[in-house]
């Protein structure tokens, strides 16, 4: 059994010791992530909080939803338990896959996603939230078959108690079990939604909201997918870290400042392979609208810094900014937008210092390229694009990739962190990618895309061989509720 489950029941016999407490008259602060959940549809689901929706009413087809998305289970109304769930089926279509360099390159496939929540609020002071998942996938020729993050055939994805204490000045919240960790766009730190068996953590997470200060403090153990058995963490792969998040009126919306410690006992670098690692994270991250303009923006930057077994040690960073404008007053809200990434990779080998950047548990779909074929490592990176409402909730998006090598002394690395090591190449250019994205939402239930992806190569993947480009197209529809 996973490691927090234990603690998880623990949490949950204690509270419920106090939930005649709950008669006290102790006024509720609202406070930053109690004001970040309401009832709108999160890809976190236990983001939500469908408590706040009297006078909300589902209509139409989805009438039948009133019963389950607000349920009240006493007469006051202060028990209250919320039904919802997600169901997703994309299908693929690879050519030329990994840069054509495999047994097969060329396949068809398709991945289904069940998720189903249940969140119970048993007062003011606990709250239960289970959420169960089903990944599944026909049959997939392309290297590694099913793999993991294909695959998990039914298993807990969120599974966790909270114990809540609301004063006139601060409210703290300790949330232990399983849970799934995001921070900002979630490029370090994320639930990778693109994958169809998601990231998650056994983890106890205590935050703590003072005016308009977030903070909080957690220790996780990573899950590993089992894909036909329970999943369950290992002691070996630890991470665990703090942040603190605020806003500044009229500059930035969100800003969030952050530390992390990843403890793994194998990493791979270009000259380096199955070491152990111990590596530190602190950073920035911070987003808004330029001066009350249409201008829009994100930031983000890292330093990293620690040790491996080899008695190497750490050294490596990066840098990542997004600016958008968007013309709300003509026809078809067009947005153009550019964005710069920059992560370090190793300057020399066998010199006793690692310089690659380590993008941790990331959701790495998107930022660099749809195909994946990129991760922030060993990177810079310059896109430039365009988004149109051609009419109400149908968008098409356009986005051009120019990829190089941070460092000609290190190879590249995709989304899932496997290597392409550099060879004898001394080219730093890597490529292009072309991403076209067509999105629908009819209403807040459906979501209907189609996407179209080619990667062109550069002259270092044409140095090492890579004989092919890649062309990746999709077709998808998720419905929510």
């Amino acid at each position: 059994m996973s490691k927090f489950f234990g603690l998880t029941l623990g949490m949950f016999c204690l509270a419920c010791t106090g939930l005649q407490a709950d008669v006290a008259n102790i006024e509720e602060t609202k406070h930053m992530e109690e004001e970040s959940r309401d009832f709108r549809f999160h890809d976190i689901r236990y983001m939500e909080d469908w408590s706040h929706s009297s006078g909300y009413e589902f209509t139409g087809p989805y009438e039948r939803l009133n019963d389950v998305k607000n349920i009240e289970l006493n007469e006051s109304g202060s028990f209250r338990a919320s039904i919802g769930g997600q169901a997703r089926a994309r299908a693929e279509i690879w050519d030329n896959y990994a840069f054509g360099d495999a047994v097969t390159d060329e396949d068809e496939f398709a991945l289904f996603r069940f998720r189903l929540h249940l969140d119970l609020q048993l007062s003011k002071y606990l709250r239960i939230f289970a959420e169960g998942k089903s990944a599944l996938s026909t049959a997939r020729e392309l290297p590694g078959g099913k793999r993991t993050m294909d695959v998990d055939q039914i298993d807990l994805q969120n599974g966790f108690v909270e114990l809540i204490y609301p004063s006139e000045s601060f409210q703290a919240t300790l949330r232990g079990g399983r849970q799934e960790l995001t921070l900002a766009k979630q490029r370090l730190l994320g639930a990778n939604p693109w994958s169809n068996s998601r990231h998650t953590f056994d983890a106890l997470k205590l935050i703590v909201d003072i005016d308009n200060w977030n903070f909080s403090g957690f220790f996780a153990y990573p899950v590993m997918v089992e894909k036909y058995d329970f999943n369950e963490s290992h002691a070996a792969y630890k991470l665990w870290g703090a942040t603190a998040s605020t806003s500044v009126e009229n500059i930035f919306d969100h800003v969030d400042f952050y530390f992390f410690a990843h403890l793994r006992p194998s990493a791979t670098f270009s000259d380096l392979s199955g070491v152990e690692e111990d590596r530190y994270t602190i950073g920035a991250y911070a987003d808004g609208s330029l001066f009350d303009t249409a201008f829009y923006y994100n930031i983000e930057t890292a330093y990293q810094w620690g040790d491996i077994d080899t008695a190497d040690s750490i050294s490596a960073w990066m840098a990542a900014a997004f600016l958008g404008y968007r013309f709300d007053q003509i026809c078809f809200h067009p947005d153009l937008f550019a964005s710069f990434t920059y992560a370090t990779g190793d300057e020399a080998t066998a010199d006793g210092e690692i310089n690659t950047f380590s993008h941790l548990y990331p959701s790495p779909h998107g930022h660099l390229g749809y195909i994946d074929a990129i991760a922030m490592q060993n990177i810079v990176s310059a896109s430039s694009g365009a988004q149109i409402e051609v009419i109400d909730g149908l968008k098409l998006k356009g986005t051009y990739h120019w990829f190089w090598r941070e460092s000609k002394a290190d190879g590249i690395y995709n989304a899932q962190g496997n290597l392409t090591p550099p060879g004898a190449s001394t080219e730093r250019y890597v490529g292009s990618e072309l991403d076209l994205i067509a999105k629908y939402q009819p209403d807040d239930h459906w979501t209907f895309m189609v996407g179209y992806s080619h990667f062109c190569r550069g002259e270092f993947l044409i140095d090492i061989a890579a004989p092919k480009n890649i062309n990746f197209g999709y077709l998808g529809a998720d419905f929510v509720f």
